[in-house]
């Protein structure tokens, strides 16, 4: 539901609208920009993982709320 990639690394890697090796580092905040691309990398699927951790905790959090109420 949520997409970003115009502006959000994690959003553009997961829809192929940018590579790692193709990121400019002087958008990336100042903790990420003395990064090699395999740090990158890792960080950006840390990422992914967490927000797909979240996602599934709105949906059933969603459903659960529509059955109390």
């Amino acid at each position: 539901m949520y997409k970003a990639s115009s502006w959000d690394l994690v959003d553009a890697i997961k829809n192929n609208a940018v590579t790692i090796d193709k990121v400019n580092k002087k958008q990336l905040p100042k903790e990420f920009q003395n990064k090699t691309g395999n740090e990158l990398e890792i960080i950006v699927k840390e990422k992914q993982k967490e927000r797909e951790e979240i996602q599934k905790n709105i949906v059933d959090l969603s459903k659960k709320r529509t059955i109390f109420v």
